[in-house]
């Protein structure tokens, strides 16, 4: 009889304890990975993971190619950081021949995983750098010297996405003073667009600009296709033209701060590489 009573009321201690506490199940999540392209290269590393577990990710270069980059769900580029251990194999050549990518799965790091692979037909460009210029054909310069006065002072954000309720932004800059043609570079971009032949991407640059103690607002939107030359389209109160070249594309605003004075805005995005 004492023993019935005693598992009666250790029933009744453990069963709350069950409820307040659950059953300790562990979640699981997915890890999808894909080539660029099966042409280029192969992976490896698919399945369905439990939080917490330590995988790798392998992509291997066929002959001929090589390794570029992991992005992540299509928008980020991977680094070597808290959360993740890239190790890269070379050849004689020096060029990635294979990659592995180490992380803890976890809600932030499932998803889709794709290995880019150097091919003619690059799909993915990140923002790389701008400048402001009266001459939108001369070479950016890199020194910027200090001793010169500012052309303008310039603030910016960046904006970027495949459709215009879908943009976010990957780059901000406050009050920055711009000399003329001076390439400025940002630093810890990771977000990259995939271009595709059937879609574009839009970008907008909604721009502040101090000149001569006047104060203008431009909000600058262009469109971003695959390896595409576009022709200048006119809007309101600026232009824009689209050119690609040497795995470079380039986003010329032409805008004006008077009657008589034109400038150009330059945007360079720049394919992936090694």
């Amino acid at each position: 009889m004492r023993k019935k009573i005693s598992i009666a009321l250790l029933s009744i201690l453990i069963v709350p304890l069950i409820a307040l506490f659950g059953c300790g199940e562990v979640l699981s999540y997915p890890v999808y990975v894909f080539s660029s392209s099966t042409i280029y290269g192969s992976v490896s590393g698919n399945g369905t993971y439990n939080e917490g577990e330590n995988i790798t990710l392998t992509a291997t270069a066929k002959q001929g190619s090589s390794f570029v980059a992991w992005i992540h769900q299509n928008s980020t580029l991977v680094q070597n950081d808290q959360n993740y251990k890239i190790e890269n194999q070379t050849n004689s050549n020096q060029k990635v021949v294979k990659s592995t990518l180490t992380f803890n799965v976890s809600e932030q790091t499932q998803g889709k995983y794709t290995a880019v692979f150097d091919d003619n037909k690059m799909m993915y460009t990140k923002f790389d750098s701008w400048r402001i210029t009266t001459d939108p054909n001369a070479e950016g310069e890199e020194y910027d010297n200090p001793n010169l006065a500012p052309l303008m002072t310039v603030s910016m954000e960046l904006l970027q996405g495949q459709t215009s309720s879908t943009l976010s932004s990957i780059y901000q800059v406050e009050d920055k003073d711009v000399r003329e043609n001076v390439i400025i570079t940002p630093e810890n971009i990771t977000e990259i667009l995939k271009l595709q032949n059937e879609t574009k991407q839009s970008i907008r640059a909604s721009t502040q600009i101090n000149f001569n103690g006047r104060a203008m607002s431009f909000n600058f939107r262009a469109d971003l296709g695959f390896q595409e030359n576009s022709e200048e389209t006119q809007n309101p109160n600026y232009s824009y033209q689209v050119k690609y070249s040497n795995e470079i594309y380039q986003i010329i605003f032409k805008f004006r701060t008077s009657t008589t004075s034109e400038y150009y805005l330059i945007l360079n995005y720049k394919n992936l590489s090694l």
